[in-house]
């Protein structure tokens, strides 16, 4: 147990104070849960559901979730070009900015739609699951 409470002890100890009230940031065992619930239905449950079943046919559901994804990583370049990331840095590892102005304020939310974005992606693994596309997991 100290090798867990060490982890969520350094977790929350070099945790940026600026996103420590965001969903799935201010705690240590979320990101974990969320991974391992993912790999469990993945690799475990959703297989032996589907075992004897037919495939779902979700193709609405699959255009609809591309057409998010790809609204939401356009809108989240746009934010990215528009806060200002490729003209103050141009392409060179920044000097981290902790302060609260506006742009690394705005930089920093936009990495956390980005995290938010990774999240949702397993969706589409899910999907392939349900859908029986064992050679696309």
């Amino acid at each position: 147990m100290d090798l867990l409470h060490d982890i969520s002890c350094y977790w929350t100890k070099q945790l940026d104070p600026r996103v420590a009230d965001l969903p799935l940031v201010s705690s240590s065992y979320q990101i974990p849960l969320v991974v391992f619930g993912y790999l469990y239905f993945v690799l475990g449950c959703g297989p032996r559901f589907m075992k004897n079943r037919p495939p779902y046919s979700l193709t609405t559901f699959m255009k609809l979730y591309n057409i998010g994804q790809i609204l939401a990583n356009v809108w989240l370049i746009y934010d990215i070009i528009d806060a200002g990331l490729f003209s103050t840095h141009l392409f060179v590892c920044p000097i981290f900015d902790y302060s609260y102005n506006y742009t690394p304020m705005r930089l920093t939310r936009c990495a956390w739609y980005f995290f938010l974005l990774k999240i949702f992606d397993y969706v589409e693994t899910i999907v392939f699951v349900l859908r029986k596309k064992d050679n696309q997991i």
